[in-house]
């Protein structure tokens, strides 16, 4: 069965009078602050696609009363987002396989400020499949990010503990609400593993 569109609601579908490319990822902050991903990947040819209309790859900020603001835009690819358990971080994964990481942003109150690799996936992706997607953020504080080889554990200083191989190409990751049990989709599966 189909949807009905009548029932959607479109909450903003352009920045400054421009369509968006594709927004892929979202994360909502604790103050109500909605963070989106606006990579190419829903367009046929990309970032050459003749109908982009942004010149850039953007990440944005939605505030509660529907205040849109352009937070970065000098990403290639970017993709998964959340925002650390304190709220004063800014995670965005880079999904392009010649800058594979993991960018990491100071919240302020009009944006995002210090700009800076928390995790370069440079080595990992040389022997492994798979790029940066979406990532979570635990109650521990941890990240786990679907990228190459599988999910990722990345301390919050971003020190790489260890990888949950999943030897496909993984692209988004849950907890469940206790954060007990980790949820991958990885290709045609979806599998979960106990933390």
């Amino acid at each position: 069965h189909g949807w009905d569109k009548k029932s959607f609601t479109t909450v903003v579908g352009k920045y400054q009078g421009k369509h968006f490319n594709s927004p892929n990822d979202l994360v909502y902050a604790k103050n109500g602050d909605l963070y989106f991903t606006d990579p190419p990947y829903g367009l046929p040819k990309g970032d050459q696609d003749p109908m982009k209309e942004l010149p850039f790859n953007g990440v944005y900020k939605l505030t509660d009363s529907g205040e849109l603001s352009l937070v970065v835009k000098d990403l290639t690819r970017p993709n998964g987002v959340a925002v650390s358990n304190d709220q004063k971080t800014l995670y965005v994964a880079i999904s392009d396989r010649s800058s594979p990481r993991i960018m990491a942003y100071d919240i302020v109150p009009d944006g995002v400020e210090n700009g800076r690799v928390f995790f370069d996936g440079d080595e990992l992706s040389k022997n492994n499949v798979g790029s940066f997607d979406g990532l979570k953020v635990h109650s521990s504080g941890t990240v786990f990010s679907t990228g190459p080889g599988g999910v990722l554990v990345i301390t919050p200083e971003g020190r790489h503990l260890g990888t949950i191989r999943t030897e496909e190409r993984s692209a988004n990751c849950a907890f469940d609400t206790k954060f007990e049990y980790l949820y991958m989709t990885s290709d045609m599966y979806l599998t979960r593993v106990k933390l």
